[in-house]
């Protein structure tokens, strides 16, 4: 039986790939994850990040949506400052600049797809940051400033002890009369942290039953056979001597549940004979989405599966009857050690010079020491003036926390091998923290006013068209034109709208900071769809940030002014002369006079500012040409009533040269509007940022090393997209700064078959 599970299960997980979404799916069909180069940033400074999104069920690389949406949120949940990022060549990488505006504290990094805005904000990737200003580095302790200054009033401070709550979770879902049952607890403080906890469970006469202790993070167990279904309560004290009594589950007759142990690589699915008399029961196995199941047999009370025919992460084992109604559930982690990724980093030196080069190789290999084709990201800093987040990593986040409920604190400590307990603790999780986030109940409640949004594969504009008395106008032409290169406009497309006035350009693409132009019939106004974003709700607060003073010394220093500054060679901007141009104002006489006039382009230059030949005309800062051609100007009408005033730029020898163009004048007009008209209309809707590389000094000459300006980088390098040759190992190389005390080395990413590279080394 175990072998026709796993068979068929192994199938399901590893070869299933990525469709286009057509219907509602109860499940989000990628993950996402991002490396961010550190923890603790500092105005002027770029936040690097490599997001890599998956297929939630096979963890392969997808680019089912071709944009990721990157969002800056401070203590007060406000976005600061949002991008949208592309994939190049399947890698989404990009960057936001800590700005001077940008003041000190805790701030969250948020990164979802449309598509995942389908199931909620808990389905997106979330990272806690520090940002530290010059202003901050004043206070003699600085986590101390972070403690008190960086939280909203909404936002939860981190000393609060004064009240928790706990949950108890009977293994298997039930507790069974007679049946010794591991209870499972959960004890969470006023913050949403493990609350430490001591309590005794007594019966409705006060008589004590047994005593519990939680043993990580709030979490912990013990074991109780319950002989009636009388109520029982848990007495339960916290650190701060705050008592609170708690009703338990109660036992029950006829309940079901399923017990699970670990034994010499097996897992042991353990179910007594006593509860499967006369009964039609089949056991499932579960994994991101995926599922097979078969008839457990009476005749037995366990049934064993080697770890090893199981992939690595959660799985779900449900218990269901003759009608497939669950009746006993459990989640555990498996963990199959021939899945393993190993991740090596190695230098020609053990230790290393200021301003020197270090060549380093990066080799994945499998459990057998075979290579591996892997895309990764990798970021070394110095980690005497810069952090990297310990609590969550990429092995953490697609392997558990993208799987469970709820939000698991510091998931990373699972996953680290110096934690001789993290396997217990990490069962803890799968006990208290409630079944697969894939709930189907919760997708088909909300499918009648939740809108479904299918994977993003291009940008698009929507909006409506309405006409006279407010009616929506079908059927009819509305153009799109787009400025390129700041000041040529081309025509880039048209589309008629449908029998409700509606219209949509889709299937393109632009860059942000690209303006757009609609036009349609005169007599109508356009209405563009505001592009809306998921509210924030959930607002993550790191651990806290210790600096001795020897830190914030070094820390003054790297902030100092002098720093920032990059010595340029000397060079000579050579233009062509040209001849001579003049500015004049049009007389603000003549503008009065035409109020209430309106007046196309076209008969605006020609007849009223005797301009002919080619024009380029600037509408409060954007270029409206529209083309190249005179007549095209007929389109476009200016209610003079609406006009500030009119400057022309005029030259007198060779024409004007512009971005490539030539003009015999410029007109700049200003109102005191954006549109000219209710048929017109300027919008510059988000696009995708433009990519930029990592940039830092190298020292290949004499004169570089021996410069003056000191270099004490926070980030000694980055990149984003870095990959394996086919025997699994890739060379880089980067300069050290004139600190090289302690660098720390983090790698992560994806291998082609699915599997997780995950590796954090020391350089010094």
């Amino acid at each position: 039986m175990s072998k026709t599970i796993i068979s068929f299960f192994l199938l399901v997980v590893f070869f299933w790939q990525p469709t286009v979404l057509t219907a509602r799916n109860p499940f989000p069909l990628e993950v996402l994850y991002a490396h961010i180069d550190k923890q603790n940033y500092f105005t002027g400074e770029n936040i690097w990040f490599c997001v890599y999104l998956v297929c939630s069920q096979s963890h392969v690389q997808t680019t089912s949506s071709r944009y990721v949406y990157v969002e800056l949120i401070n203590s007060q949940r406000e976005v600061v400052n949002r991008v949208m990022i592309r994939h190049e060549n399947g890698v989404f990488a990009g960057h936001i600049p800590v700005t001077e505006a940008l003041e000190a504290g805790v701030y969250n990094l948020r990164f979802f797809t449309r598509h995942l805005e389908n199931f909620g904000e808990e389905y997106f990737f979330q990272r806690a940051i520090h940002i530290i200003t010059s202003q901050s580095l004043q206070e003699s302790d600085l986590s101390e400033q972070v403690k008190k200054n960086d939280l909203s009033e909404d936002v939860p401070t981190i000393n609060q002890n004064d009240s928790f709550s706990i949950s108890f979770h009977p293994e298997g879902g039930d507790i069974p009369i007679g049946i010794e049952t591991a209870i499972a607890f959960n004890a969470i403080n006023s913050n949403g942290l493990g609350e430490h906890i001591t309590g005794t469970v007594v019966n409705e006469r006060g008589d004590i039953i047994t005593h519990f202790e939680s043993t990580h993070l709030g979490m912990g167990s013990f074991e109780w056979t319950a002989n009636s279904d009388e109520q029982f309560f848990a007495i339960v004290r916290n650190t701060a001597g705050i008592e609170r009594t708690f009703q338990l589950p109660r036992a029950k007759e006829d309940a079901i549940s399923l017990q699970i142990h670990r034994h010499e690589g097996n897992i042991i699915v353990h179910l007594p004979k006593t509860q499967t008399q006369n009964r039609v029961l089949y056991l499932s196995l579960q994994q991101r989405g995926a599922s097979s199941s078969e008839r457990w047999n009476n005749e037995r009370n366990f049934l064993i599966i080697p770890e090893n025919n199981l992939p690595t992460g959660v799985v779900g084992i449900v218990l269901s009857d003759a009608e497939g109604i669950p009746l006993s559930k459990r989640q555990i982690f498996n963990t199959n050690r021939v899945e393993i990724v190993n991740t090596t980093f190695t230098t020609k030196n053990e230790t290393h010079e200021t301003r020197e080069r270090v060549n380093a190789t990066v080799t994945v290999t499998n459990s057998e020491n075979f290579p591996l084709n892997a895309n990764f990201s990798i970021s070394v800093i110095d980690n005497n003036i810069a952090h990297y987040d310990t609590s969550v990593n990429i092995l953490s986040t697609l392997l558990l926390a993208s799987e469970l409920r709820g939000h698991i604190e510091n998931p990373a400590y699972y996953f680290d091998s110096k934690n001789e307990n993290a396997k217990e603790h990490l069962d803890l999780v799968m006990l208290t923290h409630g079944w697969t986030r894939f709930d189907v109940n919760r997708i088909d409640e909300e499918e009648a006013t939740a809108v479904w949004q299918d994977f993003e594969r291009s940008q698009t504009i929507t909006g409506t068209l309405q006409g006279t008395l407010l009616r929506r106008r079908g059927n009819q032409l509305i153009r799109l034109m787009v400025p390129e290169f700041g000041f040529v406009v081309q025509p880039f497309d048209a589309v008629y709208t449908d029998g409700e006035g509606r219209f949509q350009f889709e299937n393109f693409e632009f860059p942000e900071g690209t303006w757009f132009r609609l036009q349609s019939e005169r007599h109508t106004e356009i209405q563009v769809d505001e592009v809306r974003f998921p509210a924030v709700t959930n607002f993550l607060v790191p651990t806290k940030l210790t600096l001795d003073d020897e830190d914030i010394e070094l820390l003054r220093q790297f902030m100092h002014e002098d720093d920032w500054l990059l010595d340029l060679d000397e060079f000579v901007v050579v233009a062509r002369r040209q001849g001579q141009s003049l500015t004049r104002r049009v007389n603000r006489e003549m503008i009065d006079g035409m109020r209430g006039v309106g007046v196309s382009l076209k008969q605006l230059l020609e007849d009223f500012l005797n301009l002919r030949g080619l024009n380029l005309v600037v509408l409060d800062g954007l270029d409206w040409s529209g083309a190249t051609d005179v007549a095209a100007f007929e389109e476009i009408f200016i209610n003079m009533s609406h006009v500030i005033s009119i400057e022309i730029q005029e030259h007198f020898g060779l024409p004007m040269s512009i971005i490539g163009k030539r003009y015999d004048a410029v007109v700049k007009i200003t109102t005191d509007v954006r549109l000219t008209d209710r048929n017109l209309g300027v919008i510059s809707p988000l696009g995708y940022q433009i990519t930029q590389e990592f940039f830092a000094p190298t020292y290949t000459t004499p004169e570089q090393r021996a410069n003056e300006r000191t270099d004490l980088r926070a980030t000694i390098f980055w990149n984003p997209n870095v990959t394996t040759g086919k025997d699994g190992s890739v060379e880089i190389y980067f300069y050290t700064s004139d600190n090289v005390g302690d660098y720390v080395v983090i790698i992560e990413g994806i291998t082609d078959e699915g599997k997780i590279v995950h590796s954090i080394s020391r350089l010094r």
